[in-house]
């Protein structure tokens, strides 16, 4: 393992590659994506409550199937960002444009059936997306400085996007579903229109990884094709933690209006992940320089509290303090994210997003479900009471998974990746 000194001069060394034109491009993508995806998550709630007249279980049930459509084809999305990258800009073009008209189409939903096909088609599209962005930055930028390109990216995104949410269920509220549902579209289009502009994995003097180790990523034909084995423990780790991100963002926003607390919880929600744009970019920068086990521990510390926070109701201090601790924290989990791309390096950017995505959603999809029917009989305050027990858990699991095989695997690749030949960071 290189030394502290080497690291540091390796990082400054690998920020050079930040400073190209395709790196901000995929900043912009990533922007418009995700302000389109936290106004998309706010108002299909609402909607689903407020003017469908859907259950909470059927809610999360449709969150299932948002999710479980992404698990099925994360593999594809994995082979289809390694493989065919020359055509790769045309299929990212193509799938912001038609999440866009996707979005629109929520306002001609009236009926549980009508909400599980939105949840189904989007999903398709979505998971594409979330899967391409940060393979992207993989591609753009040195392996030494991979996190602080994750960081950099995610940092500015949370910043322009912290108040999207919000602003989403106030506009909800005020216009209607078919202006906020607009915006959302609009955010996809203009997505769209970024694309024609990218260089997909040709940036001038690229610091490429060479050809994938033996074994590093376990071939199989069709489903697990593209799934990488070695990051299977981990994974499992990563995707405990965003069934508290999925909670949030699926019964947050209803359980916060059934409390009757006006708008002030939003404030809150846009100050937290104001704050959390600048912890995530810390984060991200400290992941090239110190020992990222220790800031997944903060991660998942922040995870817990923020849990057992929501639940405090009756007490609105504890239950802004659970808000803010919780938006501050919840964004680390790019830090997991970071780790598998800096283990498997660029050549396989596709398998590492996939791979952690792959479990992510297996778990956003059946705990979406369960909560939903959790939350219907015992309450809200029961369901967040158990999130946070199940934080607890997810501190103790990585503790073992760490210390029993992902600290070797990280520790055991290389600093240096060795430089493309001439062509090879161009066009594939």
């Amino acid at each position: 393992m290189p030394s502290a000194k080497n690291r540091l001069k390796g990082w400054l060394q690998g920020c050079k590659s930040l400073a190209n034109i395709t790196v901000i491009l995929i900043i912009c993508l990533n922007i418009l994506n995700s302000y389109g995806n936290n106004i998309n998550n706010t108002i299909r709630s609402l909607a689903g409550a407020q003017t469908i007249g859907l259950a909470p279980a059927i809610i999360g049930s449709a969150v299932s199937v948002f999710t479980i459509v992404q698990f099925f084809l994360r593999p594809a999305y994995a082979n289809t960002i390694d493989k065919v990258r020359d055509k790769l800009k045309v299929i990212l073009l193509c799938a912001f444009i038609i999440r866009g008209g996707v979005f629109l189409s929520l306002n001609l939903v009236n009926n549980a059936a009508g909400f599980y096909v939105y949840h189904f088609v989007d999903g398709i599209l979505s998971g594409f997306l979330g899967t391409t962005i940060p393979a992207l930055i993989a591609m753009a930028v040195d392996r030494k400085a991979m996190g602080s390109g994750l960081a950099v990216m995610n940092a500015i995104t949370q910043l322009v996007v912290a108040p999207a949410r919000a602003q989403a269920a106030t506009w909800f509220k005020e216009l209607g579903l078919l202006p906020t549902s607009a915006v959302g579209a609009g955010c996809l289009i203009a997505g769209g229109i970024i694309c024609l502009f990218l260089k997909v994995n040709s940036v001038e003097n690229r610091v490429q990884r060479g050809p994938a180790a033996p074994n590093t990523v376990k071939k199989k034909g069709g489903f697990l094709s593209g799934i990488s084995t070695k990051l299977i423990p981990f994974a499992l780790v990563s995707s405990v933690a965003v069934v508290f991100m999925g909670a949030d963002k699926t019964f947050f926003q209803v359980y916060a209006e059934a409390i009757d607390i006006s708008r002030v919880y939003t404030t809150y929600q846009t100050l937290g992940g104001s704050m959390g744009s600048l912890v995530s970019l810390i984060a991200g920068v400290l992941c090239d320089i110190i020992n990222p086990a220790i800031l997944v521990y903060v991660a998942l510390i922040g995870q817990a509290a923020g849990m057992f926070l929501y639940a405090q109701a009756g007490n609105l201090t504890l239950f802004y303090a659970g808000i803010m601790i919780f938006y501050m924290t919840k964004n680390m989990n790019d830090v997991f994210r970071i780790l598998s791309l800096k283990v498997l390096g660029a050549s396989q950017a596709g398998a590492a997003s996939a791979t952690i995505f792959f479990f992510n959603d297996f778990f956003t999809f059946t705990s979406s479900a369960i909560l939903g029917v959790v939350s219907t009989k015992f309450g809200y305050e029961i369901m967040w009471y158990g999130l946070a027990g199940l934080a607890v858990f997810n501190i103790l699991l990585f503790t073992f998974v760490y210390n029993h095989g992902f600290k070797q695997l990280a520790n055991s690749q290389p600093d240096e990746e060795p430089v493309a030949e001439p062509g090879g960071g161009g066009k594939r």
